[in-house]
């Protein structure tokens, strides 16, 4: 038996035992976690007792979908050897779902923090900040720090801000850093200012020795650097003092702070200026760079300490107002198990099994909520000390796949975790069997990054371990391909046009007549058959957003639909849009009136504005011309105008979304974007901005607000916007690299090989220093506090159109920290290209842009490839679009729209319940006075469902008491519902359930059967959730009536008569009061509390028998179980009816 079968064996049956589980990519690590938890539920762990943690909120939904149906499987697994008591636990299990927690780190502190409030010291009500949000808040935190720093303290601080060189704009971005790390110290260390002089005394005597050896005259080719900057620096001296220990800085800064190149024909004398050229070089060597290194670190404190009381005063106020972003809930989450150790001991017993899937992502805050919940000594508050208890802690990681460092995922925080389970009697179990690619893809894999990951894991960098791929590779198109553009190409735009066009290209041929196969895999990982490729077999990744519109466009011109995730192109309408919402903003701010006016929404042309202005009418939304005084072209103005005054009027009378959706709706803007190239992206663009409009509640009702936030987001250009239709079946994905990670597809294109650049470090957190020197992850208490190293910098423009960086202030030793930095974020682009080849199943296609490596992100893959075969290239023509040569009858087209419009707004579906549908067709019945109403019923079944979930039945007249006061039931009526409940646990049937190999109570379903008045065979679309007993408490139509005409909930029957020509969907709700199975089958009960004679019963039987029937149909058709025996159990009488 193979380590890798073993560690998966032992995942499973080994409970006992903390581990860490490193499984490489493609191994089913969220299986193994999934099959963890099913193993704990069975052995008899409450579901309620375990937390499944993962990174993302899609991947938790995604988790809780597959632990769900891995626990239905299990129970319907005939070939396995359950007991009753672990049948009994995972029915239960199924039953208690909705009581394991799955989401991610954030939403699960949130929980404890919920829980435990007054000892976090936070508002019982707090709500939790999205990410945009924040961003704003702590924009909004800074400008209003400054204005009050300039109030409080007359500009004190902002004088010694200037006097230092800086601009306060300058600080808002290191005041962002500093707030994103709270459990970290700021490094900062005073110096000495360091001597200009040394500057001045060394500098102006070499230029004035220099310029003798310049020409008088400028050379046929320009003047080298060196010349420039000695020729500006003497034109400077005329007017600048450079006494000023400022001006002397920007000198430096601006002209010597780069290579002083020399060319020496240019040169009076060639000698003097290769010596002269020695001298500057030595002096910037010796000189220049250690003296501005000195200012920038004797300038660094008064930076931090500035920024330092804005993240304070930030902090406070977002918590004062109830607001926690999501440091704040890893910090409070954190601090509140640290300090309070009753509290740390009642959420360990809460939480007795802790599974942390994608645990390579961590950062130390989540590591320290995870050793702190899960200790065996409660009394341990330093999570460096805590022993896990033994089986309570299961991490789930790939540490060739941590990617995260820019959002504080830090590998040291990894090895350290690593260390300490198996300091702990922990152990480290590793899954190399990936069954996700074929074996060529696996040896190109293996082959690159042999030389990339080391064979023994170090602080930056994660061990090599084989991808010991399991599938075999079929006939044709497998492995990997290369795409290789000509470095002639002239710039990035043109290399990333020229590889959309190809990929899109191939990819139409792809799936066209079969030409390219997928190749279907059985359980042994062989060859079962294949099937055409279509657009959905495809994901195109690139590593960075720039380019991935450009993808979208050219699959959209072949027709082939595509999802673009989180692009960040911003087009021409959204810029035209910021104008429109500016201007009714602001009526009286001119520039946005014309702009909007030429702009897309009016096109009135200069020569229009021109005579317009020329006939003296005036550019107001409040005053405009009659139309008889106006010439044709003035005449289209004055209707833009008195449109716009329409618009305005809305912003004014309508909350501010609600106003902009009407003026677009008005404009047809979203249908415009939609038919330009590239229109699903442009339109997908705005329907992004509605959404998020929607979740700003300030820009959602104020209309300067929401045209704030669009100009925001027009002047930044980095709005993430997706397709029109995202998440779409069976489209091109295309996304960043970031988002590809747990995403697979059987042909994979690494795309866009260009716009690559090598940032430098511009922070560095030291976690590695114990308080003794040791090795160890420093915090916040108990230890060292983990220390950061952030720089202060500005863009500058270049004549190359991107942004160069100038240090504005560093802390001392910066240099060090700067290279320990780049090692990690070398290592870690490693580990960002291993996640772009293992994504794909089948075919991997890497573009390279030829000669360019410092440009191209995939130049690593260079040596690789070059054995490796180029992908055809297909030559396909493009699609035609003729034109329109038809007319269009607008009249008919306004009233085949109202009339669309006003089908779309009837009813498309029926609400119904099953209690409902035989009220409908059945015979009515004459019931017997006495009755008790429908909240009698009500509290019946709910202390049925009690007991069967094991309420003791000591504790019934308790329960009977709490239940009908919620349910509204007079006191006096408790001993009725006593003697009917006792009844029904007396029973013969009862027993049997008790004694059955499965049970369950309250299980709710909906059945939707799609019909329409042509008479279409009704085609059923089933949505079953056992054991979720919330839906039965909201309206599942459960027949508990006392006088048989009332049901629990308020969706008894909604039924809406729609549209003749509408398809209506009945929907019908259903609550199955119990079901257990025996050994020859399952048996359905259905309790009623109905008031009639003895002679009454036959038609009370006869009345109900469709209903239990229809259970039983919902039971074999919807839940796959054979049902032997439905029946009646009828409280008044005490007595069980068995329905045929």
């Amino acid at each position: 038996m193979s380590e890798d079968v073993q560690a998966r064996q032992r995942i499973v049956t080994d409970l006992y035992t903390t581990f860490l589980v490193e499984a490489g990519a493609g191994s089913g690590k969220t299986t193994s976690l999934v099959q963890r938890m099913v193993a704990l539920v069975r052995t008899g762990t409450e579901i309620r007792k375990i937390a499944a943690i993962t990174f993302t909120r899609k991947a938790a939904s995604e988790l809780r979908t597959r632990f769900q149906i891995a626990l239905e499987l299990a129970l319907r697994d005939e070939t396995s050897a359950l007991s009753d008591p672990e049948r009994e636990n995972l029915a239960q299990g199924l039953q208690d779902i909705n009581l394991c927690f799955h989401g991610t780190i954030h939403s699960f502190c949130g929980r404890l923090l919920r829980e435990r409030p007054l000892e976090a010291e936070l508002d019982p009500g707090f709500r939790e900040l999205e990410e945009e949000e924040d961003q704003e808040f702590a924009d909004l935190c800074w400008d209003d720090y400054l204005v009050q720093l300039k109030a409080d303290e007359g500009g004190t601080k902002l004088g010694e801000l200037k006097a230092l060189g800086l601009d306060v704009s300058d600080m808002r971005a290191v005041y962002h850093k500093v707030s994103e790390y709270p459990d970290v110290d700021v490094f900062t260390q005073d110096g000495p200012r360091p001597d200009f002089d040394l500057i001045r005394n060394s500098l102006f005597p070499m230029l004035d020795e220099a310029k003798r050896w310049i020409p008088t005259e400028s050379p046929e080719k320009g003047w080298d650097t060196l010349q420039d900057a000695i020729l500006q620096t003497e034109r400077q001296r005329r007017f600048r003092d450079f006494n000023d220990d400022l001006e002397l800085v920007r000198l430096l800064e601006t002209l010597f702070e780069k290579k002083l190149a020399v060319t020496q024909n240019r040169w009076t004398d060639k000698s003097m200026a290769k010596e002269t050229a020695e001298k500057f070089t030595t002096w910037q060597l010796t000189v220049m760079e250690p003296f501005l290194r000195r200012w920038r670190e004797y300038r660094h404190p008064f930076v931090i300490r500035f920024v330092q009381p804005a993240v304070a005063y930030c902090t406070d106020r977002r918590i004062k107002a109830g607001m926690l972003n999501f440091q704040d809930l890893l910090m409070k989450a954190a601090k509140l198990l640290r300090e309070h150790a009753e509290v740390r001991r009642y959420f360990q017993h809460r939480y007795q099994n802790l599974l942390v899937d994608e645990f390579q992502d961590t950062d130390p805050i989540q590591a320290e909520v995870m050793f702190l919940l899960t200790g065996a000594d409660a009394s341990v508050a330093d999570w460096r000390a805590v022993v896990p208890r033994r089986g309570s802690l299961f991490i789930v990681g790939d540490p060739k796949q941590s990617i995260y460092r820019f959002r504080r995922a830090d590998i040291a925080t990894y090895n350290f975790v690593k260390q300490r389970i198996v300091q702990t009697d922990g152990e480290v179990l590793e899954l190399t069997a990936n069954f996700r690619s074929v074996q060529a893809i696996g040896t190109f894999v293996d082959g690159h990054f042999t030389g990339k990951f080391p064979m023994v894991a170090t602080d930056e960098q994660a061990k090599f371990v084989p991808l010991a791929t399991q599938r075999q590779n079929p006939t044709s198109h497998h492995g990997v391909y290369s795409i290789v553009h000509p470095g002639s190409l002239s710039n990035k735009d043109a290399v990333n046009a020229a590889d959309a066009q190809r990929i899109a290209t191939w990819i139409h041929w792809a799936c066209t007549d079969g030409n390219v196969q997928i190749y279907e895999y059985d359980k042994n990982k062989e060859i079962a058959g294949s099937r055409p490729a279509q657009p959905g077999d495809f994901m195109i990744l690139t590593y960075n957003r720039a380019p991935m519109h450009m993808y979208g466009q050219w699959l959209e011109a072949f027709g082939i639909p595509s999802d673009v995730v989180d692009s960040q192109q911003t087009y021409q309408e959204l810029h035209e849009l910021a104008m429109l919402t500016q201007c009714l903003a602001n009526p009286s701010d001119k520039v946005a009136l014309v702009a909007t006016l030429r702009g897309i929404f009016f096109g009135i042309s200069d020569n229009d504005l021109y005579h317009y202005k020329r006939e003296g009418q005036a550019l107001s939304l409040f005053h405009y011309p009659t139309a008889d005084t106006l010439s044709t072209g003035s005449r289209r103005i004055q209707l833009a105008l008195e449109k716009l005054r329409v618009y305005y009027d809305w912003t004014q009378e309508l909350p501010a979304l609600s106003a902009l959706e009407r003026i677009l709706a008005d404009t047809g803007y979203l249908v415009y974007t939609a038919v330009q190239q590239g229109g699903m992206d442009r339109a997908g663009m705005i329907v992004t901005l509605l959404q998020h409009l929607s979740g700003t509640p300030d820009s959602s009702t104020s209309w300067y607000r929401l045209a704030e936030v669009i100009r925001k987001l027009d002047e930044t250009g980095t709005f993430p916007s997706s397709s029109l239709y995202p998440g779409r079946a069976n489209t091109v994905t295309i996304m960043n690299l970031h988002k590809a990670k747990g995403l697979e597809a059987p042909i994979v294109f690494l795309a866009g090989p260009s716009g690559f650049s090598e940032h430098d470090a511009d922070s560095h957190v030291d976690r590695t220093e114990s308080e003794d020197g040791g090795e160890g992850l420093g915090e916040v208490q108990g230890g060292t506090q983990p220390k950061g190293y952030f720089i202060v910098d500005k863009g500058l423009p270049s004549a190359r159109g991107f942004a160069q960086r100038r240090i504005l202030a560093q802390p001392p030793q910066w240099s060090e920290f700067a290279d320990k930095e780049a090692g990690f974020l070398r290592a870690e682009r490693d580990r960002l290209l291993y996640v772009a080849a293992t994504r794909a199943k089948q075919m991997l296609v890497i573009s390279r842009w030829e000669g360019k490596a410092n440009k191209d992100p995939w130049s690593p893959f260079e040596d690789a490839l070059k054995i490796l075969p180029e992908l055809d290239k297909i030559e396909v023509g493009m699609p035609e679009r003729p034109p329109f040569a038809g007319t269009v009858d607008v009249e008919q087209f306004v009233a085949a729209r109202e009339q669309r419009i006003n089908q779309m707004k009837q009813p498309t579906f029926v609400r119904t319940t099953v209690t409902t549908e035989v009220k409908t067709v059945g015979s009515l019945l004459e019931r017997r006075g006495g009755g008790l109403g429908p909240s009698f019923g009500t509290v019946v079944h709910r202390c049925l469902e009690a007991c069967g979930n094991g309420l003791d039945e000591k504790r019934l007249p308790l329960f009977v008491q709490v239940i009908s006061e919620e349910e509204g039931l007079d006191a006096e009526h408790a001993g009725e519902v006593l003697r009917a409940v006792s009844g029904v646990l007396g029973s013969e049937v009862w027993r049997r359930s008790r004694v059955a190999m499965r049970r369950l109570h309250e299980v709710p379903f909906i059945v939707a059967d799609g019909k329409t008045n042509a008479g279409m065979d009704p085609q059923a679309v089933l949505e079953t959730a056992v054991g979720m007993e919330s839906a039965a408490k909201q309206g599942s139509g459960v027949e508990v009536g006392a006088s048989g005409s009332a049901v629990a909930g308020d969706d008894d029957s909604e039924a809406t008569s729609a549209s003749s020509n509408t398809t209506q969907t009945i929907i019908t709700h259903g609550v199955i009061d119990m079901a257990f199975e025996e050994a020859d089958g399952w048996v359905i009960v259905d309790f009623k509390t109905d008031a009639f004679d003895v002679d009454q019963e036959n038609d009370f039987v006869t009345h109900y028998a469709d209903q239990v029937n229809r259970y039983r149909q919902v039971w074999q058709e919807v839940f796959g179980y054979s049902v032997k025996e439905a029946g009646l159990y009828f409280t008044n009488r005490q007595k069980y009816v068995v329905v045929g």
